[in-house]
């Protein structure tokens, strides 16, 4: 199959339909195509020599562009390699930079699937081999590199091509969500044979009552635009990449939800379900976030599963025992109301004493908690007061992710809410059990080679740390989006701390110290929606409320996400909770919780 030319930033790169890769790397060999050999061509116009800066070999071509003033007339050079064998190759041009140098220089790789052009800044990165891509080629002279000068002033520069084998092809293969709402370019279902680290053209059109919405992948780099329907995604690891679609107009209306705890009255019996529907309806909320699963074990009031669970033990202050399923009634009843119902999940908690009751699995491994640093190596020891997992733990992400699965899978929820998806301690992230090879720990060693143990505030490590939490919220939001549900497209979204004081530079703030990198998380599509707890007092806090409030809605709208904003209704009086909504929603926020 051929790929249409495309025009390819230095920007991210795309995705959300589904691709899977295997590949091998291939012995290295490399091949230099110089201005000055018998594989380089002037196709057409003026072409001058030039030796200036450090070029490869003893000097360059250079044309005077189309933006030029007055415009040159169109000229064209060629780099055509004679390749020993068929595969992958790295693409990397040589150029010496100037302040006269075109900054969109277009190279057009002509490769086995298609034309490619990248554009070049020539004005930088210069002096060494800049990397245009990976790319497909026949054995023989049957691709090449063109290089031409329409582009902005004053010059482009032609020096030297090289090709360097990399690696074997791999196979893409995509798909949409949900299935049927709308096509992809390639086809869903297709198979594609392109190498690793290929930039591939995607595009999605949306079938009739139905409208494109983003793009999402599950490793590597995301879409070029997760917002646009046409982009392109890199073949750069194994990944699943899904085109989403929705109901056309169905995002625009304001999110007015509320928390509802597991450790009050609210979903443990029928009759509270049906009174809390009632005065969600009566109140115009259009939103129910219940806590489903605050702790791993049974025992006191708001500990375990509300849904009915083959993973995690029942919650034993369930009214009617096994004769009512919470999650289930709640859905039932809430959507006939016109509610949406969002699970709401504590991440890391999981219980007050060990082992947790009720659940054999997580007793079974005490290897999967983390502890502070004075406590690694001596078995389950709390994270402040409570027994916590490991981020970092596969394991730890493969059992949240089946009762991500579970719910989602079974109940016709509207999206999935975390909580506490961050430390709760900077000196917690430290294995109970030295010899598991799966901690945090032991993973960040094998990565980095360090051996030694390293101190909470070691940069390498609070970023290592960070990125465990940022693993459990990309798969979770892969988990939403790609399970069988009516209800999707659905929403991921987490209740966030805010905490004084308020920092536009998001790195400065209290939540990315305690590793929740929340910024990033909406930068990568990885949340759909924020839901910043801006709990502060009216009174002492006006300005630093109104600044984090106005701090997230401006994260959230560049990164093409929502927010909606948590005030502290508990702690200021009527009239001051009406002004924070206000002031909310006058910034741009799209909802509150």
């Amino acid at each position: 199959m051929r790929l249409s030319r495309a025009i390819v930033s230095a920007s991210r790169l795309v995705g959300f339909a589904l691709i899977l890769f295997a590949g091998t790397i291939a012995s290295a060999q490399t091949i230099t195509v110089d201005n000055s050999d018998a594989g380089f061509t002037i196709l057409s116009g003026s072409w001058d020599s030039g030796s200036y800066g450090q070029p490869n070999g003893a000097d360059y071509r250079w044309a005077l562009t189309s933006g030029y003033t007055p415009p040159e007339p169109f000229s064209e050079v060629e780099w055509r390699p004679e390749l020993p064998q068929a595969g992958c190759y790295r693409v990397s041009v040589w150029y010496v930079p100037g302040g006269n140098r075109s900054t969109n220089a277009p190279f057009t790789v002509h490769h086995t699937q298609g034309d490619t052009t990248i554009s070049v800044n020539q004005q930088v990165n210069g002096e060494t081999w800049f990397t245009l891509g990976t790319f497909d080629f026949d054995a023989g002279t049957g691709g090449s590199v063109t290089l031409d000068n329409d582009a902005n002033a004053s010059v482009v520069i032609a020096d030297a091509v090289r090709f360097e084998l990399v690696s074997e092809t791999v196979d893409v293969t995509f798909t949409v969500v949900p299935n049927g709402w709308g096509t992809i370019s390639p086809p869903q279902g297709g198979t594609l044979s392109v190498c690793q680290g290929q930039i591939i053209p995607i595009s999605a059109t949306a079938a009739p009552e139905y409208e494109f919405d983003h793009w999402t992948v599950t490793a590597g780099a995301l879409p070029a635009d997760p917002n646009s329907s046409a982009t392109t995604v890199v073949a750069d690891q194994t990944k699943t990449v899904v085109a989403i679609f929705a109901h056309a107009g169905t995002a625009t209306a304001e999110f007015r939800g509320f928390w509802a705890d597991a450790f009050h009255a609210g979903f443990k019996s029928i009759a509270e379900i049906d009174q809390m529907i009632s005065l969600a309806v009566a109140g115009n909320y259009n939103a129910i976030v219940p806590e489903i699963l605050a702790y791993q074990d049974t025992g006191a009031s708001g500990h375990g599963s509300y849904w009915d669970s083959a993973i995690v033990p029942r919650a034993s202050d369930i009214s009617g025992a096994m004769a009512i399923d919470p999650l289930g009634y709640l859905v039932e009843q809430a959507h006939a109301a016109g509610l949406e119902v969002h699970p709401w999940l504590v991440a890391f908690r999981v219980c007050a004493s060990w082992p947790p009751s009720g659940n054999p699995t997580v007793s079974a491994h005490p290897e999967w908690l983390m502890v502070p640093v004075g406590s690694m190596g001596g078995g389950p020891a709390k994270v402040g007061s409570y027994y916590t997992f490991d981020p970092g733990s596969p394991d730890v992400q493969n059992y949240l992710m089946s009762i991500v699965r579970e719910i989602v899978g079974n109940y016709d929820v509207d999206g999935i809410h975390w909580d506490y998806i961050r430390y709760t301690q900077r000196d917690a992230g430290y294995p109970a059990d030295l010899d598991y090879e799966y901690s945090t720990l032991r993973r960040y060693q094998r990565i980095t080679g360090d051996t030694g143990i390293p101190a909470s505030g070691e940069y390498d490590w609070d970023q290592f740390r960070r990125r465990t939490v940022t693993e459990v919220v990309r798969r979770a939001m892969m988990e939403t989006a790609t399970v069988d549900n009516p209800r999707q497209p659905l929403r991921h979204t987490a209740a966030l701390v805010t905490w004084a004081p308020a920092s536009l530079d998001f790195h400065a703030t209290n939540p990315y110290s305690l590793f929740s990198d929340w910024e990033h998380w909406q930068e990568m599509s990885y949340l759909d929606a924020t839901i910043p707890m801006c709990y502060f007092e009216e009174g002492t806090y006006y300005q630093t409320y109104r600044d984090w409030v106005s701090n997230c809605v401006y994260w959230a709208t560049i990164h093409g996400r929502h927010t909606y904003i948590g005030p502290g209704i508990y702690m200021n009086t009527f009239d001051d909770s009406v002004d924070q909504m206000l002031y909310a929603r006058s910034a741009g926020a799209q909802g509150f919780n």
